[in-house]
Formats: C-alpha cells, structure tokens, sequence
C-alpha cells in the first residue's frame, strides 16, 4: 500500500474543473423541478374550482404552458443525468481494474490466488458502475425529499413530519436487511473464489485427473461448493424481496395515513392541495421505494468489495531491491536453494559488473537461480542482496494480445532513439519487414501466429528495452536458428 500512497497519480480520480457545473446539473435541477411541478399542478386545477375568481384562463394557460416546459427539462434533464453517473461510474470500474492489475504485476506469483483475481477483475470492480448510479440517484432523492418536505409543510403543516418519520423507518428496517445481505454477499463471494481455485486446479492437471480417475471426487467437491453458494444466493434474494415488499407497504401507507389525520383533525384540504400531496408523494414514494432499498444494497455490497480489494493491495510487494545510483549494481549470494533433485549451495557468490555466464547440465537449476533473484521461487535458505534494477527475460517466450510495438515496451515510455535500437541488436528488422503491417502487427494470445523465432526475439526486445542496471537472460535465445 505505500506504494499506491506515494504515486497518487495511479489512485486519484480526474480532477474535474467543471464541479459547480456538476453539481448545478445534479441536484439543484431535480430539486427545482420538485418544488415547482406540484406548486404548478396545484394552480392550475384551482382554476377549475367552482366559483373561484382568482385565476383567469390566461393564467390557466400560463400554469398550463409552464408544466409543460418543466416536463420537458426534467425528461431532458434526466437522460443526461444518466449519461454523466454512467460515464463517472466506467471511470471507476477502469480505474480500480487498473489498481488490482498493478498490484498483481508486483506480487509474488506464490501468494496470487487466481480464482480470486479472476472473479475481483471480472465481478467485484463490476459493481462500482452499478453502484455509482444508485448512490448518486439516492443523493438526489435525499434532496428531493427535503425539498418535498418543505413544500408539504407550507401547505399542510405539521402533518409533513408524517412523510420523514415513515423515509426514516424504512431506511432503518433496509439498513439492517442490508447488514445481513453484506455478510451473506461475502460468505458467497469466498466460496465462488473457491470453487474457481478448484476448477482451475482441474483443468490444469486434467490429465492427471483422468489417469487416476479422480473425475468424481472434483466433481462431488465443485457441486458441493456450488450447493453452498447458491444456498447464501437464495437467502440474498429473500432478503432482497422482503426489503422491496416493504418498501412498497411505507409507500401505501403514508399516502393513507396522511389522508386519515386530515380527516380525523378536520383540516380542509382543497382538489389542488390533495393533488400536490399525491403529486409530492409519488416524487418521495419513488425514491423510498426504489432507489432507498437498492442504494443501501449497493453500499453494503460495495463495502464487501472495498474489503476484498483492500485485502489484495495490502499484501506486500517484492520491493526489497535497493536501486540506488550511487552504488555500482551487483549480486551478493549466500544461500541454499532446495530443489526436488538437488540442493543448490552458493556461498560468498558476488557479481558485478560485466557478462557473467551460468552453464550446466540440464535440470542443474540455472532457471531457478534467476527466479531465486526475481523472488520468484522462495525454497532457499539464506540471504541475498541485489543492488540496481532487474530485467528479466523467461526461456520460454510470453507474448500478450496486442501489437508487436506494445509487447516490446510494455508500459514503458516509447524513446525512438533505444527503440531502434533495440530492433538493431535483437534482429527483428528483417522480421517486420516481412510483416505487411511492420511493427503494428497484431499479436495473438500466446503469439501464436509468429514463428517460434519471431516470438523469441520479441521476448528478448522487451527486456532489453527496459532501461535497468542488471539483465538476467534465462537462455532464451534457444530457440533460434544459427544465422550468419
């Protein structure tokens, strides 16, 4: 986590310079729209009061004309409302996408779960886009509320406070629903993780699998994790269904419960002044009834993800490399490295400066030396020290889906100057010659419509191009023909 806090471009959000704007646009709108439409509504069916002499048609028509244009703002207003919540919430999702990538670019490939980062990659940080639009819809709603609040008590009185205690008391009963769908969301959450451990344990040794005929014992061992998670599912969606029948009850009710004190107190209510209650209600009752309940829901699931995500940026970070300068890059080895034929034993191995060459036999560990210095492989005993910043390129290629020029700088800032140059030493010129798009070709995953050639040299270009102290080669140049 330090270092997210130290390099706070890669966390914080696009300052937005038209805030004001913003918040003019979001809630001062619905909230002027809320007042008006009712005071309008009311007006205009006064005119048609019998035996009134205070409206005329021309202002009839006037009342008439102005409910027409705020309905057309506030339809306007709201696609575009939406427009800006759904960009804002894609932000999100992309940023903390990002966020959970970084971080597993920095973990030991010992301590990454992958079911874990399959389902935060592809459905925990899914949920920010939904969440983003519920909550600000709630936001706005809370302000509408105040807002219709205020209106009712210029028009009815202390039989307003009727409308805020009913809000409170179902946002109290959702509050607490929604503690229990939180921790029922992350007992479901850890099983899924679970049951993607297993399958991916399956089908990466699924021919081990089959030789020994363990097909039952996986498949009673996935069901079983699957019972259970859709036994937690089940219980969510109850919950989710009790918190929107009642929702809907405190809708009912307050309208009924406003009608009957009128009634039982003898207050005189006007065609106009109960059309503006109904009118006030149906702006509150939509808020209570929908977003309230599913706004809560989104918070409780998001404070489950936040959780999740938190436990992932928190596990520390192979950070232990001292790049310093100052000090000339070297090796310092003192160490035991376990290994399932052998034990390795380096004692005072110091390296510095220049080519150094590892050779032996096949399965003598030369692979595991590096990954040992990459922190890769953590069976040693003892201790080593690597001064300067590490290159790394694997015998075996790794290319990702994109284009050749991406696959080679990986991130890094495209200098022209090196990246010529690396093409030069690594011979991919005459590679992408041959490419009818040169270095703009698309890569599949894996590279597999490149020759083993074309896919070495490109493993090889993308460490080169990295502009580090020490480059550790894991023969990976193999694979190539000898050329003249």
């Amino acid at each position: 986590m330090d270092y997210y806090k130290t390099n706070k471009k890669l966390i914080n959000p696009e300052k937005n310079r038209h805030w004001i704007w913003n918040l003019f646009f979001c809630l001062v709108i619905p909230v002027t729209i809320t007042i008006l439409q009712p005071k309008i509504l009311k007006q205009l069916i006064s005119y048609f009061t019998p035996g009134q002499n205070n409206l005329s048609r021309a202002d009839a028509s006037l009342y008439g004309l102005l409910l027409i244009i705020v309905s057309v703002i506030r339809r306007l207003h709201i696609h575009n409302f939406f427009l800006r919540v759904s960009e804002f919430g894609i932000k999100m999702r992309a940023g903390f996408t990002s966020l959970i990538y970084r971080q597993l670019l920095r973990m030991n490939p010992s301590v990454v779960q992958s079911g874990k980062m399959i389902n935060l990659i592809t459905t925990d940080v899914s949920e920010f886009e939904e969440a983003v639009s519920k909550i600000t819809n709630m936001i706005k709603d809370l302000s509408k509320t105040v807002a219709v609040c205020c209106v009712l008590y210029s028009e009815i009185g202390w039989l307003f406070l009727i409308i805020p205690t009913i809000i409170f008391i179902s946002m109290f009963v959702n509050t607490c629903i929604a503690a229990l769908v939180r921790k029922l969301k992350l007992k479901s959450l850890r099983k899924t993780d679970g049951r993607y451990q297993i399958i991916k344990e399956a089908l990466s040794a699924i021919k081990v699998v089959k030789m020994n005929l363990r097909e039952d014992s996986y498949e009673k061992k996935i069901a079983k994790i699957r019972k259970e998670e859709i036994h937690l599912i089940r219980n969510i969606n109850i919950l989710l269904f009790l918190k929107l029948v009642l929702s809907e009850s405190f809708h009912n009710a307050s309208w009924y419960i406003v009608v009957a004190i009128s009634i039982w107190f003898n207050i005189q209510s006007t065609a106009g002044t109960l059309f503006l209650i109904i009118n006030s209600l149906t702006v509150v009752s939509y808020g209570m009834k929908d977003n309230f309940p599913t706004a809560i829901h989104e918070i409780a699931t998001l404070i489950a993800v936040f959780k999740r995500i938190g436990q992932t940026l928190r596990i520390k970070s192979d950070e232990s490399f001292v790049e310093d300068n100052k000090l000339s890059p070297r090796i310092q080895m003192n160490l035991k490295i376990h290994t399932a034929q052998a034990l390795i034993n380096l004692k005072n191995c110091n390296i510095a400066g220049g080519i150094t060459a590892v050779t032996g036999p096949i399965g003598s560990g030369k692979s595991l030396l590096l990954k040992v210095l990459t922190k890769e492989y953590k069976n040693v005993e003892g201790d080593f020290e690597v001064v300067g910043s590490i290159s790394y390129a694997c015998q075996e290629p790794w290319l990702f889906p994109s284009t050749i020029k991406q696959n080679i700088l990986f991130g890094s800032a495209f200098d022209e100057n090196r990246y010529l140059e690396v093409l030069r030493v690594c011979a991919l010129l005459e590679d992408l010659l041959s490419l009818s798009d040169g270095d703009s070709a698309l890569v599949t995953d894996g590279g597999a419509n490149l020759s083993k050639r074309q896919q070495a040299r490109i493993n090889l270009a993308r460490a080169v191009y990295k502009e580090r102290d020490i480059y550790l080669l894991d023969d990976c140049l193999a694979g190539l023909d000898a050329t003249k």
